[in-house]
């Protein structure tokens, strides 16, 4: 993606409706983040936690992966 030429080369579809951060789907989760969805299906698969449906509760996930940051700088 270019910033300077005022055109971008990015292919996300932007989201339709109101998307409620307490209950994201893994590919909303993944385009907010700016991540590919493998990455917070990997996520899941490690521990992040996930609602019914596997719906992603934004402030739950950042919490998630703050905690798994702090103790992976701790060893």
């Amino acid at each position: 993606m270019s910033l300077t030429d005022g055109q971008t080369t990015a292919s996300v579809a932007p989201v339709a409706g109101p998307v409620n951060p307490a209950a994201l789907t893994v590919a909303q989760a993944a385009r907010m983040l700016g991540v590919g969805e493998q990455a917070v299906r990997d996520h899941i698969a490690a521990g992040a936690p996930t609602g019914v449906g596997e719906t992603i509760n934004l402030v739950a996930y950042a919490a998630w992966l703050n905690r798994q940051l702090k103790d992976r700088d701790a060893d």
